[in-house]
């Protein structure tokens, strides 16, 4: 089998429970986000929705997909937060960005590989950080999300 490079990317699809333009001091959100798995395998990812160095929320997925060889694949994960502080300046921050247009988060991924299953020690295989834009369109005044398009990749 030929298979190319092997890239992992983070999509956002949507978010509820926070308001960019006013989050309150305590928050529990909700990211809908779509890994995608391209010429690769993972058997585990544990990922955080970053807003300024504070996990908005979090998640982990199993979709144990090395030993069965499935090189691509999406997986559909929900990252929550359950009761996240926000001081009042990372708020005053955040809708001052949603007010200029765009709130940026960052989504960080730490992949694992079980190769041989059943070790006793887990390695990450890889460490992502992609960046991802909620969009607050003025004029409709409603919110959609992007994906930027820069994407930091480090081999564990």
């Amino acid at each position: 089998m030929d298979r190319g490079n092997p890239s992992v990317s983070v999509h956002l699809t949507g978010y509820d429970g926070i308001d960019p333009g006013g989050a309150g001091r305590v928050v529990s959100p909700a990211f809908n986000i779509t890994l995608r798995l391209n010429d690769t395998c993972v058997d585990r990812a544990d990922m955080a929705v970053m807003y300024s160095g504070v996990a908005l929320g979090w998640a982990r997925v199993d979709p144990r997909d090395c030993a069965k060889r499935r090189w691509a694949k999406d997986v559909e994960v929900v990252a929550r937060g359950v009761g996240v502080g926000l001081s009042q300046r990372l708020r005053d921050r955040m809708a001052l960005e949603w007010r200029a247009g765009a709130v940026e988060l960052d989504v960080d991924v730490t992949t694992y590989k079980e190769d041989p299953p059943c070790t006793d020690t887990e390695f990450p295989q890889d460490m992502i950080v992609h960046k991802v834009r909620i969009i607050h369109e003025k004029e409709e005044e409603q919110a959609t999300t992007i994906d930027a398009s820069s994407q930091m990749f480090w081999p564990a």
